[in-house]
């Protein structure tokens, strides 16, 4: 390797190693102020399909952000070997919590959309479509990353070599069709009943979210496909991208339960908790569910959203 390039390649490191701690510091930051919220809303729940990808999502990071990422960018004497098998480990706990974060979301829509059974079969098309090929091109990619050893004092795998990946394109059409999808049962549900706190709270802030998404999806592979910018730089945004795609799910799912449980949201008149089995044609059963049946302003009618909590 070109000792200059070599030599940029380490500056530029230290800048990604301060992102990467800045990174696991957010998540930690987030993860205790909202533990509160998480022992009350949570662990007393019954367990549900969200509840356990809330769960795996939400513990994850301790994994591959607190333990493989800081390893990787501060621990000593790795060989280029270990390097390797690290980042393949690093991704693979990244991609399960990723997955089942983005899952977490992909309810919300779901149930702003009022379960529809057509929705639900759309909704797993084009999850199937979007993370199949892209958790396959990551993989493909992360066998690129070429790294070189160097002794103390300098610290984790130092990144030599790496291609392009096309992975990320992928992660942004998802997050671009839930967005959409967030828009328009927004719109609709505008014309509907106005500008309440259901409107705000179930709708404003998964369109808030999704936009959040969408921007580090698209800055992400703005630096990715820039090949004027040392290789390092490429990766600036990984570390960041991945505590958010935990906070941001976690606090979705967090406030929407807090705000039930208190009672009232500003601007209802009453909240209503359903549990039971909805029926289905033919006697059989379906999932068990739980029903928000939440009675807006005299004048604005009422609505129900459905949502397995």
């Amino acid at each position: 390797m070109d000792p200059a390039v070599l030599v940029e390649n380490l500056r530029v490191l230290t800048v990604i190693k301060r992102i990467d701690l800045a990174a696991t510091v957010v998540f930690l930051w987030d993860y205790f102020l909202t533990f509160g919220m998480e022992v009350e809303h949570i662990w007393a729940s019954k367990w549900t399909i969200v509840k356990a990808l809330f769960l795996i999502q939400r513990y994850i990071p301790f994994i591959d952000i607190m333990g493989l990422g800081m390893y990787i960018s501060f621990g000593e004497n790795i060989s280029e070997t270990r390097c390797t098998r690290l980042n393949y480990a690093w991704k693979s706990f990244s991609i399960v919590g990723v997955v089942t974060s983005e899952a977490v979301l992909c309810f919300r829509v779901w149930a702003v959309w009022n379960r529809k059974k057509s929705m639900a079969f759309l909704l797993a098309i084009l999850f199937a479509g979007s993370w199949i090929p892209a958790i396959a091109l990551l993989m493909v990619f992360v066998k690129t990353i070429k790294y070189v050893a160097l002794p103390p004092p300098f610290l984790g795998c130092i990144v030599a070599a790496a291609d392009e990946s096309s992975s990320f394109e992928f992660f942004l059409a998802w997050d671009t069709v839930m967005l959409l999808l967030m828009l328009t049962a927004t719109l609709r549900s505008y014309q509907r009943s106005g500008r309440t706190a259901l409107f705000k709270i179930v709708y404003g802030e998964g369109i808030i979210y999704y936009v959040y998404l969408f921007l580090i999806s698209l800055i992400n592979i703005i630096l990715n496909h820039n090949t004027s910018i040392p290789i390092p730089y490429r990766f600036i945004a990984v570390s960041m991208i991945r505590s958010l795609h935990t906070i941001l799910p976690s606090r979705a799912l967090l406030h929407l339960r807090s705000q039930i449980k208190q009672g009232y949201l500003s601007g209802l008149t009453s909240i209503e908790m359903e549990s039971g089995s909805k029926a289905q044609a033919g006697g059989r059963k379906s999932r068990n569910f739980t029903g928000i049946k939440i009675a807006l302003p005299a004048g604005a009618g009422s609505s129900t959203i459905a949502t397995e909590a």
